[in-house]
């Protein structure tokens, strides 16, 4: 419980080796041990991880019906020069169509494909260098990010992607591309974002006209 107020930068170094999403337990729906990364492999005779492929890591992050989805709403945000335009389904919350996008990890960006998820080795290598990116990008060195920060400070940050969004009628400050990756980046500590990256690459794509697609539209 003590880990929950320190660095989370100290508790990473403390446990250099453990998948933090299983250190702290299920602390809410987002943080906890079924978005470890052990998720997403299998270990192979030789004692190595191995990916368990991408039909496999497909199944499990893939949620969104698409445009099968009866009477979806249609749906624009606009924050920090950015404009994407998405269909509200039942899959979470479309606030993470922003989030996903701006940290490039949609379907489309960033080059980012198929093959990197069928080998565990060049993913942990792309998922690093993400992280280290997004580290040298914005400097999160002084924002003393600590697991209760990362949840205190969520709501508000969704909040503010409400504000964006042309259907809501309340009015308050736009997200920025930083407020994105800090919420990325303490997945980064947990373990290299290697289960948010795929979250965000199947929760969809990004298609002609910065439009958001989903399932069946991204031709998973």
């Amino acid at each position: 419980e003590v880990d929950l107020f320190k660095p989370l930068a100290e508790v990473r170094m403390n446990h250099v080796l453990d998948d933090l999403f299983k250190h702290f337990g299920y602390l809410n729906d987002w943080i906890n041990p079924s978005s470890s990364a052990e998720s997403l492999v299998v270990l192979g005779p030789d004692g190595i991880n191995k990916s368990i492929g991408y039909e496999a890591i497909k199944k499990k992050w893939l949620f969104s019906q698409g445009d099968k989805f009866p009477n979806p709403v249609e749906m624009t945000f606009k924050w920090d020069g950015h404009e994407i335009h998405s269909l509200q389904d039942h899959a979470c919350m479309n606030a993470d169509d922003p989030y996903c996008y701006a940290n490039g990890w949609l379907k489309n960006q960033n080059e980012l494909n198929a093959s990197v998820f069928d080998d565990y080795d060049k993913f942990n290598i792309y998922a690093e260098k993400q992280c280290r990116s997004m580290h040298e990008k914005y400097d999160f060195g002084n924002d003393h990010i600590s697991m209760l920060t990362h949840v205190q400070e969520t709501n508000p940050l969704y909040e503010m992607v409400d504000y964006s969004c042309d259907k809501s009628d309340m009015k308050g400050p736009l997200p920025k591309d930083r407020d994105f990756a800090k919420h990325a980046y303490v997945k980064c500590l947990m373990n290299y974002a290697m289960s948010e990256i795929p979250y965000c690459y199947f929760r969809g794509c990004v298609l002609e006209g910065n439009r958001i697609g989903h399932a069946d539209e991204c031709d998973y």
